[in-house]
């Protein structure tokens, strides 16, 4: 079953749902992604609507102190961001990705959490002027990440991916599907 340190965390309500022991003062949609290292460190990531667009926020968890304050990890702007996953390396280094509306298509973001330096700046991953969907995201053990998207152009759907690495960057965007 495991060790028995990992967070917890719970949501209730109906149409949505109330954050509890993150944010109590605004409406939320409730936690989408919870995730832990082997140490029993994790982070929690939701979308929190402000009564006009939803917001990306996530909630470390330490194993030695319990759960920081909530942060917003995504700029507030017009367009809602959902559909958020997160994923934490076995060394507590984090990636966040979600989908932001903006007019009548789904931009990819992602940001990136580092033990050393804490969360960075939210970047969009994902260039092209296209409907994009359901954005995952999974680490590897040598300081890789790939994130994997759908994106709608006309009547077909494309599987895309980007790889980011600590040593080098993000990749440029490839689709790696046939239409």
């Amino acid at each position: 079953m495991g060790s028995g340190n990992a967070p917890k965390v719970w949501y209730s309500g109906m149409k949505g749902s109330k954050s509890v022991g993150f944010s109590d003062s605004q409406f939320c949609f409730g936690i989408k992604s919870l995730n832990n290292a082997t140490d029993g460190n994790g982070n929690a990531i939701w979308d929190q609507y402000n009564g006009e667009v939803s917001s990306i926020w996530v909630n470390q968890y330490n194993s030695g102190s319990g759960w920081s304050d909530p942060r917003l990890i995504e700029p507030e702007s017009s367009g809602s961001a959902t559909s958020q996953k997160a994923a934490i390396e076995l060394n507590g280094n984090a990636i966040a990705v979600w989908q932001k509306r903006d007019g009548n298509v789904n931009n990819i973001f992602a940001n990136i959490y580092s033990v050393e330096n804490d969360w960075g700046i939210a970047k969009l991953i994902e260039t092209k002027n296209d409907k994009t969907y359901s954005p995952q995201v999974v680490t590897g053990m040598n300081g890789s990440t790939m994130v994997i998207w759908t994106s709608r152009v006309g009547s077909h759907y494309q599987l895309w991916a980007i790889r980011y690495s600590d040593n080098a960057g993000w990749s440029e965007a490839t689709q790696i599907n046939i239409n």
